[in-house]
């Protein structure tokens, strides 16, 4: 279940993104009104807190992120990684408009990266399987290979939905 306040403004700013609604995730007062919307919130660390020294996110500028659900495919370029203690960067992956990413680079230097793939409650079938890989300069890396279970997401209160109910996966490697 999501339960951070990232996680929560991450799926849901980028559903409002994706359904041309504007809004904002701040304190406990915050309203989003958007629709729940079911899919799957995939969670990646791209790059390890580094030992003491400069910063390795500089090598993924220019690699290309795949992310898959069974045999539907789609790609995109990574964007330079936002500084460490920044907001995200949010990008978006080529030929369609329900698979968004972001990445964070947190205090430690580590670099996180979320992939949400929005789908209908009608879509979604226990068993789907998605698959990220990372391609740098021609190797290409296996980062999340994984079956997911879906599981009912009332709208809580403070997200000012309640009762509606979506179906949502969260895939970590």
């Amino acid at each position: 279940m999501l339960t951070s306040n990232r996680v929560r403004c991450v799926v849901l700013g980028s559903a409002a993104l994706l359904m041309a609604f504007v809004a904002t995730c701040g304190g406990a007062d915050s309203c989003v009104a958007i629709k729940c919307s079911s899919g799957a919130l995939m969670r990646i660390q791209l790059v390890p807190a580094p030992s003491p020294g400069p910063s390795i996110t500089g090598g993924l500028r220019g690699s290309t992120v795949t992310a898959c659900r069974n045999a539907e495919c789609y790609s995109t370029t990574l964007p330079d990684v936002p500084a460490a203690g920044g907001t995200e960067t949010s990008f978006f992956f080529g030929g369609t408009t329900f698979v968004l990413g972001s990445l964070w680079q947190n205090p430690d230097q580590s670099v996180d990266m979320d992939i949400e793939w929005y789908l209908s409650a009608s879509q979604v079938v226990n068993g789907d399987h998605y698959v990220v890989t990372l391609n740098q300069g021609g190797v290409t890396t296996t980062l999340l290979d994984k079956t997911a279970t879906y599981e009912p997401r009332a709208r809580s209160p403070e997200e000012c939905e309640g009762g509606a109910v979506c179906l949502f996966a969260v895939l970590t490697p």
